[in-house]
């Protein structure tokens, strides 16, 4: 008898990579990123997250004194990474990609190699730009969050970035929580 095994294939027009975060976290990354300068045509920019695209890159076009294009479906993936993610404070991570004297906006954007798994592509990727330097950080937050677009097939990865104190706070909430409920049951018994 044969093994019966299914093969799931994964297409995309574009795949987004998104990080999202504390103001501290999302800086010392581009900064990694930056100083590494693997890339000379893209320049990484931390913007605050609950503020449209449009108004960044007006501001970048009056600061550099250029004409900047919006990546398609790029402020649709801003929108639904900024409503899965709750921090009223949050900052993501954007490229300013120059090509042919073009200047484009956008997020990271990974280009998937045949039978590649987008999800450790990306982990590759930003392992290459960074020279490993924040590759456990990435293995341990990146996660397919939505599939988007209406003309484009977009996937949307994200990693939500917090502080440690932050995760130790939520595991002490979840755990206050889960105290407060079992004081509840003995209480109603």
């Amino acid at each position: 008898m044969g093994i019966n095994t299914n093969i799931i294939e994964i297409y995309a027009d574009y795949i987004y990579y998104i990080i999202i975060g504390e103001k501290k976290m999302v800086n010392n990354i581009m900064m990694i990123l930056a100083n590494e300068k693997v890339d000379n045509y893209v320049e990484y920019i931390t913007v605050k997250a609950n503020v449209p695209l449009a108004i960044h890159k007006e501001n970048i076009e009056k600061l550099k004194n250029i004409v900047i294009t919006l990546d398609p479906i790029v402020e649709e993936a801003h929108a639904k990474a900024y409503s899965l993610c709750d921090m009223k404070t949050a900052y993501m991570m954007l490229y300013l990609k120059k090509i042919d004297n073009k200047y484009i906006l956008t997020f990271p954007r990974y280009i998937m190699v045949d039978g590649d798994d987008p999800e450790k592509g990306i982990i590759n990727e930003f392992s290459r730009l960074s020279n490993n330097k924040i590759t456990h950080l990435l293995e341990n937050t990146i996660s397919l969050h939505d599939i988007i677009g209406i003309k484009k097939d977009t996937l949307l990865y994200m990693s939500i970035l917090k502080s440690q104190n932050n995760q130790n706070d939520n595991r002490i909430n979840e755990l206050l929580k889960i105290l407060e409920s079992l004081t509840d049951n003995d209480n109603n018994e």
